[in-house]
């Protein structure tokens, strides 16, 4: 009996650290913590806004996207996700691409959030923070 207890737990532990397991999604999770004008939320009541607001935010980025010309003849088309922090003096910071699709695609959609106005930022507790926002900007060719 104790021969079998034992074999079966050494088994079960063996497939427990053989197995790769999802991180649970961050909840409210605070990342960058130097000082308190250096939080920066990943989740917060008041989401940060594009002044006008999220139609208008997509016309700024129609027109202003240029499609890499090494992109379009090589007809390459995708999605390209764009994370960056709206800090709480409205200003945009730390951009980065955080699921990429072609290195043109991604360079372009860097340089049309860098050049963004600034945006109103979100709000904890009727406060503005420092919060991330992340876009997906589709590089789509006409046919």
């Amino acid at each position: 009996m104790k021969t079998t207890l034992i074999i079966t737990f050494t088994f079960f532990c063996i497939n427990l650290i053989g197995q790769v397991v999802p991180e649970p999604p961050p909840v409210n999770k605070i990342t960058v913590a130097t000082s308190e004008n250096d939080v920066v939320y990943d989740i917060v009541e008041e989401p940060a806004s594009f002044p006008g607001g999220m139609k208008e935010m997509m016309k700024y980025i129609f027109e202003n996207v240029k499609y890499p010309e090494i992109a379009r003849s090589n007809g390459i088309q995708g999605r390209v996700y764009v994370q960056f922090v709206v800090f709480k003096d409205s200003s945009i910071k730390d951009v980065r691409v955080i699921k990429g699709y072609h290195s043109d695609l991604d360079k372009e959609a860097v340089r049309v959030i860098k050049n963004m106005p600034n945006w109103i930022p979100g709000k904890q507790k009727g406060k503005a923070v420092n919060s991330k926002f992340t876009i997906p900007i589709s590089f789509k060719l006409e046919k």
